[in-house]
């Protein structure tokens, strides 16, 4: 069996931003339930377990969404728990995640550090044009003059990791 590769939405289309070109929105629209939820920790062990039963070689894990990190620290923690209990055989395990930046904090910086997660900030373009098409929900900034990219290197550069 090759290597595997899994696309996770641990918050199916959850997401703290309004920008007004979102696909993934106007999937929801389309959808008979728009909005599944957050994933249950039963639902993230079977993934885990079956991938490492079904891969050989590596097993990949892409996390976006919706907002991927508004799973949080504890979600993404219990995940690498699942899988050192579930990798019986040590294959190789990469991880990537695409974000808005817009809820890193220390705490999920330090599990993707343990977990090297390789990410990835959407910014769109230009400061004045960012700025102009992203709309957080809530009283959540998401101007690029918040720069969550420049909290999330500060504090990668902390540990002494690339970003």
């Amino acid at each position: 069996m090759p290597p595997l590769s899994l696309l996770v939405k641990p918050v199916s289309g959850l997401c703290n931003m309004r920008c007004p070109y979102c696909f993934y929105a106007d999937e929801m629209r389309r959808r008979e339930v728009a909005l599944r939820g957050p994933m249950t920790p039963d639902t993230a062990e079977k993934i885990v377990r079956r991938a490492f039963a079904f891969a050989d070689g590596e097993v990949a894990f892409a996390f976006q969404g919706g907002e991927p990190t508004l799973a949080g620290a504890a979600f993404y923690r219990q995940w690498l728990r699942l899988e050192a209990r579930h990798n019986a055989r040590r294959l190789r395990v990469r991880h990537t995640l695409q974000t808005n930046g817009l809820q890193i904090s220390e705490e999920l910086l330090e599990v993707f550090v343990q977990g090297r997660f390789l990410l990835g900030v959407s910014l769109d373009g230009t400061k004045a044009l960012h700025d102009a098409r992203r709309r957080a929900r809530r009283n959540m900034r998401g101007r690029r003059s918040d720069r969550p990219s420049n909290r999330a290197k500060n504090a990668c550069a902390s540990r002494r990791i690339g970003v």
